[in-house]
């Protein structure tokens, strides 16, 4: 900015003593970075002056002062020439040197990874040149640490490179000292021969400072786990006058031995060294001690021992120290009522629940006390604007001798005072923002109880309203004037409201692959924009939600005046992604006999694995790519051909590609090209296919999303028998399908993966016909809601589900064929042609497993309609099913659930008869891993049924799957 203030050129001396550059006509403006011509519209665009234009000193400072903004230059130099009747003004941009490496020369005696990696630790990053002494000093230290006590590093003159500079080093390891003489001074409570053998010291050995003071925290920690909780240990090095020996002091202190007791009332021996820490912080100061006291005082006390003592005593006799605390607990209180007075205004029926003191308890002060406050709180919001809570506990009648337990009656003692309306709500000190929008988001209202935490909300309100509209120094003050009685109340809302801040210029750094107008389209400020509070919020999201950045920062250049500059920083996160991963997934599964007699369940194992990979910010335009894969390995149901047995006979490849803002819209266009083969319990497909969707965000948490899909579907294995199979699938083994769908889903989860508040609505639509392309037409409609909830302090969490399916067929005339798939001729010689409206098998609806009714295994769970002859499920045009899930954290990661479903599957929409549902109860265990929930559910039937085998249904499935069920 100096450098603006005076403006000299080549042709200054040409210039009339005392003519001015200021004023003059500024006929070009030029951009140079190391000698070359900068056309970037970024940079350019920050340079106030223009030409045409008087030159102007306050535009020459504020666009240096932009260009430092960004934090690309490490200089800015003007130079203005004499051109005429005007003057040509040039930017010279000095960009900042960035360290690109470091490299060293020499003798390094240690492995280069070790020295960059002591760099990059003591600098967090590569040290930048100003800081190459400092770095220098560090390797020596990192030298001396290895016995090299001569060593030196000198930082030699950094090396330009087309990246960036390349700090150099130059290193003379010099020889490396052997230890010499060790001694060893202390107590350390072992023969020093096997101390040196248990820290690997010895005369000879390579000296390793930091490896030594590692094995000697090693062993004060053993020290301490056996009782020498004071023990301490360090070591001294002396470096011969050679500076090729190293002479050792090793200090081990290791304390007296110490042993913690207690007498008088005992405690719970799972409390005592959480409540005496003494083992855990391995000290035993007297403050510790002291904390200890109180600490098993406090603990009492909330067991109902309201005047529990206890106190601790030291006892040292040569090296052991004894340290004995003394406990008395004495009675234990007991509620036997809680007494409130006093409430005349408010009934004692809207009091009882803000008080957890309850009659049978533990009285436990501080309990009292928090109801108290409750209840103090209560009345201020009501409008009590004076009222006074107290409590009081009368003595206890005298106990009998010997006895532990007493009762106390609490008294809650209120004193209500007046009833204090608000009588006017002003706002004085506004003239930018009208006095209706500050009105409108003020909730006090004349005639309402005064409440003081109202008032104070109001008042965040009105500032973060100016906040939003600019007023970045904006301060309001709200004060309440009672009348003399303190019956009504005056608000009075002081607003200093400062300078409008306006958006000048927005400025992107950081981006190299991403375009700043992608940036820029994300960004809901503008230039001449307020510079509001929640935009920049909502801009900061937004890029962050990209996916596309590391770090976002979004910061405002000041340069004095209301016109602010806005600075985003980005820092870019790789365009190629990959991700690789395995699991298992398991549970009970009906498979064919290989004896030709019904199925059996039997436990399934499935080892699963996937890889992906994907490229994003395509072209700079927030554009994406990616490949997923995954194979899993299922057991054969092909009973005749056991070879096939293990194969990946479960896959899925899917393509896609991604626009956010497809067509300059607001909605996102996803187009995925899919191949999976896909293992049932009555049969196995293979699909293949194309899907566009588009989708769009409408308000908040509620989306829309329409869809088309071509595809081929063949349905192969297939375990029914020909008199349960459908003739729509004898007909149709592979079948072409040409569908439109949409889906409206509202989700206000807390996590997607593992909720604990929050809902999910969603609706889905599907319809394929013909006259599209579909071989077969059909209408399906898929209705689904979860609502979760926590209960009792966070530690519960309450899931609720339910899932309604309804499809239909479009009617179509088919030849009847036989198992062979021969048409089937009528009695007069014509093929018999019949009216079906049934779904191919992969567009039916199954129920059982893991996700749906756990107690059944997978797909078993149906009506005799929709069940087979056989025992394998046909599936149906109608699904209920209803969850309930209670879930608890038990210990850390740990935690159980219990759970209630219901459903069933129905043949024909038309017929879903809820009174035909099917229910399982049961419960699981939940392992919250770093990639999600890993779950175990066991589930039991309720009101088991026969088989068509003609035994009974099994008693309980399992399931294990990662996630949570829904």
């Amino acid at each position: 900015a100096a450098l603006a203030a005076t403006l000299a050129g080549p042709a200054a001396a040409q210039v009339p003593p005392g003519a001015p550059f200021a004023g003059l006509t500024v006929t070009s403006v030029h951009l140079e970075e190391n000698g070359q011509a900068v056309t970037e519209p970024g940079l350019v665009g920050l340079v106030e002056t223009r030409a045409g234009q008087p030159l102007s000193l306050v535009e020459v400072r504020d666009s240096i002062a932009r260009l430092f903004g960004i934090g690309r230059f490490e200089n800015v130099l003007v130079d203005a020439t004499r051109d005429g009747a005007g003057v040509a003004l040039r930017y010279d941009l000095v960009p900042l040197q960035s360290v690109v490496r470091v490299d060293f020369e020499g003798d390094l005696g240690l492995p280069e990874s070790r020295l960059r990696a002591t760099l990059e630790d003591r600098f967090n990053g590569l040290p930048p040149v100003g800081r190459a002494p400092a770095a220098a000093r560090a390797l020596e230290d990192l030298y001396a640490g290895f016995g090299y006590a001569r060593a030196t590093v000198t930082p030699a003159p950094p090396r330009q490179e087309p990246r960036g500079l390349v700090l150099v080093f130059d290193v003379e390891a010099g020889p490396r000292a052997r230890v010499g003489a060790v001694t060893v001074v202390g107590s350390p409570r072992l023969p020093d021969a096997l101390l040196l053998d248990r820290l690997d010291v010895h005369a000879g050995g390579d000296y390793d400072r930091d490896g030594l003071d590692r094995a000697l925290a090693r062993y004060v920690t053993e020290l301490r786990s056996r009782g020498y909780y004071e023990a301490t240990a360090r070591h001294d090095a002396t470096v011969g006058p050679d500076g090729r020996t190293i002479d050792l002091t090793i200090d081990v202190e290791s304390g007296p031995f110490v042993e913690v007791t207690f007498e008088g009332d005992p405690l719970p021996a799972d409390r005592e060294k959480d409540l005496v820490p003494v083992a855990r912080e391995g000290s035993v100061d007297e403050d510790l001690l002291e904390d200890s006291d109180r600490r098993i005082e406090q603990y009492l006390q909330e067991q109902g021992y309201a005047r529990a003592q206890a106190s601790h005593r030291r006892t040292q006799q040569d090296d052991r120290l004894d340290i004995v605390f003394t406990v008395r607990r004495g009675v234990q209180y007991r509620v036997s009522a809680v007494e409130i007075t006093g409430d005349r205004a408010v009934p004692e029926s809207e009091l009882r629940p803000l008080v957890r003191t309850q009659p049978g308890e533990p009285f436990v002060a501080s309990r009292l006390d928090a109801d108290v406050s409750a209840i103090e709180r209560y009345y201020r919001r009501l409008g009590y604007a004076e009222v006074k809570v107290v409590s009081s506990v009368p003595e206890p009648p005298a106990a009998e001798r010997g006895a532990t337990t007493a009762f106390v009656t609490p008294r809650i003692v209120i004193t209500e005072g007046p009833l204090t309306l608000v009588d006017r709500v002003d706002i004085e000190g506004n003239r930018a923002v009208a006095s209706g929008d500050l009105d409108a988001v003020v909730q006090s209202r004349s005639g309402q109880p005064f409440s003081d935490r109202l008032a104070l909300a109001d008042r965040d309100a009105v500032t973060r309203l100016y906040l939003d509209r600019g007023y970045l120094s904006a301060s309001v003050r709200v004060a309440p004037r009672f009348n003399a009685d303190h019956t009504s109340v005056d608000l009075v809302f002081t607003v200093e409201e400062g300078p409008q801040a306006i958006v000048d210029h927005i400025i992107v750094v950081g981006n190299t692959r991403t375009s700043t107008s992608t940036i820029l389209r994300e960004l809901p400020l503008k230039p001449g924009d307020p510079l509001g509070l929640s935009e920049r919020i909502e801009s900061q999201r937004r890029l962050q939600a990209l996916g596309l950045f590391r770090r976002v920062d979004i910061s405002v250049l000041d340069h004095g005046g209301s016109r602010r500059d806005l600075l985003v920083t980005v820092e870019e996160a790789p365009a190629t992604t990959i991700g690789y991963g395995g699991g298992l997934e398991g549970g009970r599964r009906q498979r064919p006999s290989s004896t030709g007699g019904p199925p059996t369940e039997r436990i399934d194992i499935a080892p699963r694995g996937f890889f992906e990979i994907g490229r994003r910010n395509l072209w700079g335009k927030n554009r994406s790519v990616n490949l997923y894969t995954r194979l899993s390995v299922r057991q054969s149901d092909n009973v005749t051909d056991p070879s096939r047995s293990g194969h990946f006979n479960e896959y899925r490849v899917v393509g896609s590609y991604r626009e956010p803002r497809a067509f300059g819209s607001n909605a996102d266009l996803l187009v995925n090209g899919f191949l999976e083969q896909g293992v049932r319990t009555s049969f196995n497909f293979f699909r293949k296919g194309v899907t566009a969707e588009v989708s769009k965000a409408l308000r908040p948490h509620l989306r829309f999303a329409g869809r088309y899909s071509f595809g081929y579907t063949k349905v192969f294995d297939d375990r029914l028998t020909p008199a349960d199979q459908l003739l729509i699938d004898r007909l149709f083994p592979q079948v072409r399908l040409s569908t439109f769908s949409g889906s409206l889903v509202r989700d206000t989860r807390d996590d997607a993966i593992d909720p604990a508040k929050g809902r999910l609505l969603s609706v889905d639509g599907e319809m394929a016909a013909r006259a599209m392309g579909s071989q077969v037409g059909y209408v399906k409609t898929f209705l689904q809601g979860f609502t979760y909830r926590q209960l009792t302090g966070n530690r519960l969490i309450l899931a609720l589900g339910a899932r309604l399916g309804l499809a239909t067929g479009f009617p179509r005339d088919l030849v009847e064929t036989d198992a062979s798939g021969n048409p089937v001729l009528g009695a007069d010689g014509q093929p018999l042609v019949t009216r079906v409206r049934d779904l191919p098998a992969s567009e039916r609806f199954f129920a059982g497993g893991d996700s749906t009714v756990r107690g059944f295994a997978l797909d078993q769970l149906g009506r005799p309609d929709t069940i087979g002859s056989s025992g394998f499920p046909i599936g149906g045009n109608g699904l209920v099913v209803l969850n309930a899930e209670l879930r608890s954290p038990q210990w850390r990661s740990l935690g159980v659930v219990g759970f209630v479903d219901a459903g069933n599957v129905f043949k024909r929409a038309s017929g879903i008869n809820l009174g035909q549902l099917r229910g399982s109860v049961g419960f699981g265990l939940r392992y919250k891993s770093p990639i999600g929930p890993l779950r175990v559910d066991l589930g039991f039937k309720l009101n088991r049924q026969t088989l068509v085998s003609g035994g009974r249904e099994s008693l309980t499935a399992i399931h294990i799957s990662f996630g949570q069920a829904f």
